[in-house]
């Protein structure tokens, strides 16, 4: 084996979530583009403290972002894309929160 790449075999595959998984079996094409828009905004948000990012489905995308930002909180109206995006998230420190809420029924509150 190249030791070059060896490393590559001691760590654990990344899983990717529900919405890229079916992206990349449907278009893995799309999922390119998906890639390019998040390093293109990672380019714009960087250095900036806090980020949300509004309807983040499986979050898996977000850890672009989350590497030029302090931190980034992920959003989203379905609790299923949240419990997915916190599972995806749990290993970034940037990503300190998923939050469930439905920007289209109110804002979110101040703290």
């Amino acid at each position: 084996m190249n030791e070059q790449y060896g490393y590559m075999f001691d760590q654990e595959p990344i899983v990717l979530g529900r919405v890229t998984s079916s992206t990349w079996r449907k278009d893995p094409k799309r999922l390119s583009f998906v890639l390019s828009r998040y390093k293109f905004c990672a380019k714009i948000l960087e250095g900036c403290s806090n980020v949300f990012e509004v309807c983040c489905g499986d979050g898996w995308a977000a850890k672009i972002v989350s590497e030029c930002v302090d931190h980034l909180t992920l959003t989203d109206y379905d609790p299923r894309f949240c419990e997915e995006a916190s599972f995806s998230s749990s290993s970034w420190p940037r990503i300190p929160s998923v939050l469930w809420h439905d920007f289209t029924t109110s804002p979110l509150p101040c703290h």
